[in-house]
């Protein structure tokens, strides 16, 4: 469980990204600002790349240790 109330990368969404931090929003809404190495649900921030609007999680799922990223998404 998620005890310590850390957002969740597979529900959050990136809403703001530079070349040192980001801010994501969670499925409740909530608004929180991650620099790499800062701790989210199950794992961390390990990479930035304001260049192609990501940012690169590590997270360890029930033993198996994954990459995943989102991207910022941008209306026209």
């Amino acid at each position: 469980p998620n005890k310590k109330g850390l957002i969740e990368v597979e529900d959050a969404k990136l809403e703001a990204i530079s070349h040192d931090m980001i801010l994501i929003r969670d499925k409740k809404g909530r608004f929180t600002k991650l620099k790499v190495g800062d701790a989210v649900y199950l794992g961390y921030l390990t990479g930035i790349s304001s260049e192609k609007g990501e940012a690169l999680f590590t997270l360890n799922t029930c033993g198996i240790i994954e990459q995943v990223s989102i991207k910022v998404f941008l209306k026209n």
